[in-house]
């Protein structure tokens, strides 16, 4: 009597690399985390109640550890997806670059114009617009010395920034890219919207924490919660605020397609829209916990309900 015929051992299927390193990217939460309690720790004189000094540090330190680690371990900038040449391709173009600061300045005109144009940015996001200002001096200055690098390494200097900006110096339209300047406008719109949401919450809960390592958790379980609730937004919007704000090239994390069909959109919207507005209701809905818990226990939920934005109404 013959055997059955043996099945061949199957493939082990090949799992696509991860585009962050567990390892530096556990670092980087670890910096984080540290930089906020060692600012709470420490008495440096930062108002409990305003702490967006001591979240702009928390992010500057995961973004300055996950871009050390891209840039001098992991070398992310060879990667092919970036579009990008290790060695010097030509000679940088002033009047391209300039070309494409011009088309860049004109992309933040049109979202702070936006901001303007919808009332729902209003004094809620005095915090973001506080973020957008530091962060503008600090990172503006360093477009310039960019792009000129990148003039130099890019496999195609004629990106979307230069398009916008050749668009508004000859204001002929047949002669941009329709199919790249509407890429770039859907990936800053998906930049706008969600980084000033982002920020926001993220500078609430890291008021939350300072405040609770300041007064202590003692044995009040409420206090035990909220903290633990807040630090695990922490984590993730921290990650959240430094991906949103630094999409470049260099560090291979520039956006590279945004959802192409306005079913998505809306699909995507309305799941956002849940979990944010869950969120912000449960961070201004009057409960009745200690101010020092970073909630505001005296303000009523009619009130909480009229200062919390909705997001949907931007896209309605």
């Amino acid at each position: 009597m013959s055997s059955a015929p043996s099945t061949p051992d199957a493939v082990a299927p090949v799992l696509p690399r991860s585009a962050a390193h567990f390892g530096l990217s556990l670092a980087a939460l670890g910096g984080g985390l540290g930089a906020i309690w060692l600012l709470a720790a420490v008495d440096t004189g930062i108002d409990s109640s305003d702490t967006l000094l001591v979240t702009m540090i928390a992010c500057a330190v995961v973004a300055l550890i996950v871009g050390a680690g891209d840039l001098f371990w992991q070398r992310v900038y060879r990667n092919v997806s970036t579009g990008l040449s290790t060695a010097s391709l030509r000679r940088a173009d002033p009047l391209r670059i300039l070309v494409r600061l011009l088309g860049l300045g004109l992309t933040l005109g049109l979202v702070l114009f936006a901001y303007w144009l919808f009332p729902e940015y209003g004094s809620w996001y005095d915090t973001y617009w506080r973020f957008l200002h530091y962060a503008a001096m600090v990172l503006l200055p360093l477009a310039v010395p960019y792009f000129w690098w990148t003039d130099k390494h890019l496999e195609n200097p004629k990106d979307a920034y230069w398009h916008l900006g050749m668009l508004a110096l000859r204001g002929r339209l047949r002669d941009a890219d329709g199919a790249l300047l509407k890429a770039h406008f859907m990936g800053w719109t998906v930049k706008a919207f969600f980084l000033a949401l982002m920020v926001v919450f993220l500078n609430n809960d890291v008021r939350v924490l300072v405040n609770t390592l300041h007064s202590g958790f003692g044995f009040n379980q409420l206090r035990q919660y909220g903290f633990l609730y807040n630090l695990s937004y922490t984590v993730d919007l921290l990650f959240c605020v430094v991906g949103y704000t630094v999409t470049l090239r260099l560090f291979d994390s520039h956006i590279r397609s945004t959802e192409p069909t306005a079913f998505g959109w809306v699909i995507a919207i309305m799941r956002c829209v849940l979990r944010d507005a869950t969120k912000a209701y449960r961070d201004a809905s009057g409960r009745r916990a200690a101010p020092e818990n970073g909630y505001h226990g005296d303000r009523t939920r009619d009130h909480a309900r009229q200062e919390q934005p909705c997001p949907a109404i931007s896209f309605a």
